[in-house]
């Protein structure tokens, strides 16, 4: 039993209080505090309900630790029987606080999208993230081009070493070296 009260409290948030609610619509348009309220209307109502589950599973719990007489089954039977009565009640205030949750959330999405700050944002986002996409690209590119200058620095200092080498071995045959401005046309 105490793990369905643990259980029902990770459902149902925690009820803000008036002053949070009061800051949260200030300023909101008509449709916006008239859906908040009644979202927190239907969470109260709720929170209600579910206290009292609360306060019946507890006696059925009290009820259950207390040695069986007649009385004690007679009361079991009796929380038992409002247990049974309350959890369609709780239900359907779940389902009612649902529905004003998601009315309110979709009422806000709406002026969201109407918003001309809203869709300055929303293009703010996207050309942030595709800033971030570009600098990838372009480390990516930064360190693929460090590699081919590398290459090409190794490849140079190969041919430097090469040339030097056949211009050691040329001047070991002849005994000059080359020079072509002295050549004879």
């Amino acid at each position: 039993m105490n793990e369905l009260i643990v259980d029902k409290d990770g459902l149902i948030p925690s009820l803000p209080s008036d002053e949070s609610w009061e800051t949260a619509v200030k300023d909101k348009p008509d449709q916006i505090r008239d859906a908040a309220i009644a979202c927190r209307s239907a969470l109260r109502t709720c929170r209600e309900q579910t206290n009292s589950f609360d306060v019946i599973s507890k006696a059925i719990l009290l009820l259950l630790k207390q040695n069986t007489t007649p009385n004690t089954i007679k009361s079991l039977k009796l929380e038992l029987d409002n247990l049974q009565a309350i959890f369609p009640v709780i239900v359907d205030k779940a389902q009612e606080y649902f529905d004003s949750f998601h009315t309110l959330e979709t009422i806000i999405g709406k002026q969201s999208r109407e918003d001309p700050s809203y869709n300055l944002r929303q293009l703010w986002l996207s050309a942030s993230q595709k800033e971030a996409n570009y600098l990838r690209l372009a480390e990516k590119a930064k360190k693929n081009a460090q590699k081919e200058l590398e290459n090409i620095r190794e490849g140079l200092v190969s041919l430097r070493k090469n040339f030097e080498a056949e211009g050691a071995f040329s001047d070991g045959d002849t005994g000059q070296s080359f020079d072509p401005i002295d050549t004879p046309p």
